[in-house]
């Protein structure tokens, strides 16, 4: 970030700073013992560079030993050093380093580290508002604005506002000094002046401040305020300003303070919330004294969203199961998920299942087809599915029968209608099939034609060959497909009409162990089918 970029929230007049004063006292240099409200205890963090661990500690330190009571600037460690991208930094990178409130970075390395700005923050909360990411002084990729909650991040509730519900809302007016704040806002971005203000009422825009908004005066009191910090070159607390320059921790303001409900800890509460450049402040009035104002969870919140595959434990929603196409040696599995998952189905004929099938494409609409089945037989399965994240969702066992085996098809007797170059078969088939038929010269089947029958399957089949030569003997099968199996007809003969004579017609009985015999009667049936036509030569 560029000097002027990082110093435009810090470069208030000293008279700011006094004006800021006059809005609440300072906070005592010995607050009471830390209530039932206090923050809960973390583990105490390891420090990327030693510049992050003197921010942090100045900070921190005094809270995490429990020696004031008040919620935390920092917060829990999320990451180790990370590099990402920094148009200005070294090999276009700089360190970077979140924790639960907010993330530290070091964009100018060779920079002096005691000056008070070697470590910044970056514009997290503007950047998940605006939808975009920066990577360097100017420099912004797009991004989707951050649908993530300011709460629980499982929080999916209407009333529960993101970051991405303020995107509409960076432009509008501040809200005039002393006004009480009553507008509340949910996650659509909708806004109504419909909740109790609680006694909280505008600050105004505060001399120095250039985003054009108000700060709500709980929040103007908690940047004021003061209380012990951590003196690293005297090892010891002392009593000071906390947020000391005033803006370094939050930024300026870019919207105003709504109400919203929130869920928290596992439940919903009114909390009020204000977005700075830098970071959000919540004020849960429900809260001890000591805790109602604090910083929210920004820079978790920011590294879910810029990095949603690495933080996501939250596994693939599973829906939709179906179970179609049963055969006796076959069945066809499907469901749905939430997210981009991988598909897996495991089976057997108990609930240990024992073979397992699948693909590891990344889909939302998954179907598998298991074959080699037994026949007759009670299945057991089980879905599972895993997103990119790594993140498991498994099924409940389900169960499945397989259709008894069928005997192969039957295909009744054949009557063959011949003109001088056509023949038109006419049969039936039980169950329904779908038929081919196969023919060639008689005694040359150097080239054989097949024609297969088009649509669903069905028990009365009448399909003509074309193309046939006058007075010439063809011999002929009908392979008929079912279910249940495949019948191949023995080969049978016909012979077309020669030019002298109109019509011909010869009936077959079927049969895949003898040629039926052949009888012919004049006759001017004319019927006709789909086909496909398929022609084999054979050298």
């Amino acid at each position: 970030m560029s000097a002027i970029r990082h110093y435009r929230s810090f470069c208030l007049a000293a008279g700011t700073f006094l004006f800021l004063l006059m809005l609440a006292p300072l906070a005592s240099a010995a607050p009471t013992a830390t209530s039932g409200a206090a923050e809960a205890p973390i583990t105490y963090p390891t420090f990327a560079d030693p510049a992050f661990q003197k921010v942090w500690e100045r900070y921190d330190r005094p809270v995490w030993y429990g020696q004031t009571s008040r919620s935390y600037t920092w917060g829990a460690q999320q990451t180790a050093g990370l590099q990402e991208q920094y148009n200005q930094g070294p090999n276009s990178q700089h360190m970077v380093q979140y924790f639960d409130k907010s993330r530290m970075e070091i964009n100018n390395p060779a920079g002096n580290p005691n000056d008070a700005f070697f470590v910044t923050q970056g514009l997290l909360a503007e950047d998940m508002i605006y939808g975009r990411i920066q990577v360097g002084d100017t420099d912004f990729t797009p991004a989707k604005p951050a649908e993530i909650p300011f709460g629980d991040l499982d929080d999916t509730a209407a009333s529960s506002p993101t970051y991405a519900s303020f995107h509409d809302l960076i432009n509008e007016p501040p809200i005039p000094a002393g006004n009480a704040i009553a507008a509340a806002l949910d996650r659509n971005g909708n806004v109504a002046n419909s909740a109790d203000p609680r006694g909280v009422t505008s600050a105004g825009v505060l001399p120095g401040t250039t985003t054009n908004h108000s700060i709500a005066s709980v929040f103007a009191n908690f940047l004021v305020s003061a209380g012990p910090v951590y003196d690293a070159a005297t090892n010891q607390n002392v009593n000071a300003s906390i947020y000391n320059p005033i803006f370094y921790v939050t930024g300026m303001p870019i919207t105003e303070a709504y109400w919203a409900k929130v869920k928290a800890g596992g439940a919903y509460t009114d909390v009020l919330i204000q977005c700075f450049e830098r970071r959000c402040l919540t004020y849960i009035p429900a809260y001890d004294p000591a805790f109602q104002v604090q910083l929210a969870n920004t820079g978790l919140q920011y590294y879910a969203w810029r990095y949603p595959q690495v933080y996501d434990k939250t596994p693939p929603m599973l829906s939709n199961l179906t179970v179609t196409n049963i055969t006796a040696t076959s069945v066809t599995i499907g469901w749905a998920t939430d997210e981009p998952a991988t598909t897996e189905v495991r089976y057997g004929t108990s609930d240990q299942y024992g073979t397992l099938t699948g693909d590891l494409n990344l889909v939302t609409s998954h179907s598998i087809t298991l074959t080699g089945l037994l026949s007759n037989q009670n299945y057991h399965f089980l879905i599972a599915s895993v997103d990119a994240a790594g993140n498991r969702a498994t099924g409940v066992d389900q169960a499945f029968k397989t259709e008894p085996a069928g005997a192969a098809p039957t295909v009744g007797a054949i009557t063959v209608a011949t003109t001088t170059t056509t023949a038109t078969l006419t049969f039936t088939t039980s169950p329904a099939t779908v038929v081919q038929v196969s023919y060639h010269v008689t005694g040359d089947s150097s080239v054989t034609t097949s024609f297969t029958e088009s649509g669903s399957a069905t028990t009365t089949h009448s399909i003509t060959l074309n193309g046939l030569a006058p007075g010439t003997s063809y011999t002929y099968r009908v392979i008929a497909l079912s279910n249940t199996g495949q019948t191949t007809t023995d080969a049978a003969t016909f012979t077309t009409a020669s030019s002298e004579t109109t019509t011909s017609s010869e009936t077959t009985t079927a049969t895949t162990a003898t040629t039926a015999t052949e009888t012919t009667t004049e006759t001017t049936t004319e019927t006709t089918t789909t086909t496909t036509e398929t022609t084999t030569t054979t050298p």
